[in-house]
């Protein structure tokens, strides 16, 4: 599967969440919680693509949840993003 972060795509596996995606591509995104859903620090917005959010978060305000925001480490990628 492709991940692309704005620079060159690169090939992540399918169940991957977009935290490991995007540190795969070398994009920084703070994470201090180390993936554990409690920081809401690696909000993201996901422009394109198939993914699956494992965990409805109450860190995410119900109008980023309208403007399509996730956290990246409760994200998995289904296909190309």
């Amino acid at each position: 599967m492709i991940f692309q972060a704005g620079g060159q795509p690169v090939n992540v596996p399918i169940g991957d969440t977009l935290l490991d995606a995007a540190q795969k591509s070398d994009v920084h995104l703070n994470a201090s919680c180390n993936s554990g859903g409690s920081c809401g620090k690696c909000k993201v917005i996901v422009e394109s693509g198939d993914y699956l959010k494992t965990k409805n978060s109450p860190l995410l305000t119900d109008k980023e949840k309208e403007h399509g925001y996730v956290l990246a480490c409760q994200t998995t990628l289904e296909g190309n993003a």
